[in-house]
This record gives structure tokens, C-alpha cells and sequence, in this order.
């Protein structure tokens, strides 16, 4: 019978051995990019300010969330967003204003020290996701504000959804980024 001692060097190669299998993938970040074309521009004669934009409480974290069914989502482990995801659509939508609105200024919430703003748009996003069935999916409810802060019509609630091809998370989140620009007739009122 072998003693304790003379198995311990056999022990601890077979320690380091098996540690060195234990590797973790790298990470990888994504970005929501703005699409369509940006139209000429013209005379700056309107102002309109974007926000506030409220999004769910699901959504304010790093890891991209993937829906799996009606209530249940699972976190990409090595899949994050570049920046926090409300941050990054605010500015993909305010970019895309302003390529649907060439002749318009777009201030963000909280616009301080500009200009008066003549309409606001006041959003919350109430899912923005992708599902394991390669679908990007935005529900989003908004309203539009006057520069005497009434509201114009009445608030709208609207359903994008985009497929893709691929399963891969950069197919994921161009879908996503596209999901926004589906219809762009809300922000045209």
C-alpha cells in the first residue's frame, strides 16, 4: 500500500493539470446602431425633445437578456452591452430623429439651458428583448407634448418585432437595433 506522501506529487500535477482546463471565454460587447439614411438638412426651425425614457427595471443590467418563454428570460453569460442599454437607445433613437427630421434639433432628457422645445416625446419601453426563436421584440408606449405642455392626440402604444436569421447575438442585436426603425410614423405626428 502506497503512502500518503509518495501519492503527493501525483496529486498535485493532477491539481495543475485540471486547473488549466478551467479557462472562461472572453466577453463580448455590443452596441445598438442606428439605421436608415440621414437626410439632407435643411433650416433648424423646430425643436424637439426626447424623453424622458423609462425602461424596465429587467433591462438595467450588462448582460444581454434573452427571452426563453412568456415569463422567463435568461442572462448571456459572455454577451454585454458596451453601455447601459437605456444610455445607448436614447442615442440611437435621437440619431435616428434626427435623420427622419433633418429640418428639427433633437435634445435628450434632461434638456437644460436650450432652446424652447416646441414637442416633446415622452417614452416607456415596456419589453425590448430577444427571444431563443431569433425574434427582436420592442413594445413601447408614447405621447407627444406641446411646447404649452399639453398633450397632442392621445398616447400610443405599438408592437415591433424583427426576425432574423441567426441565432448568434450580433444578429440578435441588429434586430434589435432594426426593431427600432420598423415604423417611423410615431415620431412623424
Amino acid at each position: 500500500m502506497m503512502r500518503l506522501t509518495q501519492l503527493w506529487p501525483f496529486m498535485l500535477v493532477l491539481l495543475f493539470t485540471l486547473s488549466g482546463c478551467g479557462t472562461t471565454q472572453p466577453s463580448k460587447f455590443y452596441l445598438l446602431n442606428a439605421t436608415g439614411e440621414t437626410a439632407e438638412s435643411g433650416n433648424t426651425s423646430f425643436n424637439v425633445g426626447l424623453g424622458p425614457i423609462k425602461f424596465p427595471a429587467y433591462l438595467d443590467r450588462s448582460r444581454i437578456m434573452v427571452r426563453t418563454g412568456n415569463n422567463s428570460y435568461k442572462a448571456a453569460e459572455y454577451h454585454r452591452w458596451a453601455e447601459p442599454l437605456e444610455v445607448n437607445f436614447t442615442r440611437v433613437l435621437a440619431q435616428d430623429l434626427r435623420n427622419t427630421l433633418p429640418d428639427a434639433t433633437i435634445t435628450t432628457y434632461p434638456w437644460r439651458n436650450t432652446k424652447k422645445i416646441d414637442m416633446q416625446i415622452q417614452l416607456e419601453v415596456l419589453n425590448f428583448d430577444s427571444d431563443d426563436k431569433n425574434k427582436a421584440r420592442l413594445d413601447v408606449r408614447w405621447e407627444l407634448i406641446d411646447a404649452d405642455k399639453k398633450r397632442l392626440g392621445t398616447p400610443q402604444q405599438r408592437r415591433y418585432l424583427k426576425s432574423t436569421s441567426s441565432d448568434d447575438y450580433e444578429a440578435r442585436v441588429a434586430a434589435m437595433s432594426e426593431s427600432m426603425h420598423l415604423d417611423r410614423s410615431w415620431h412623424r405626428r
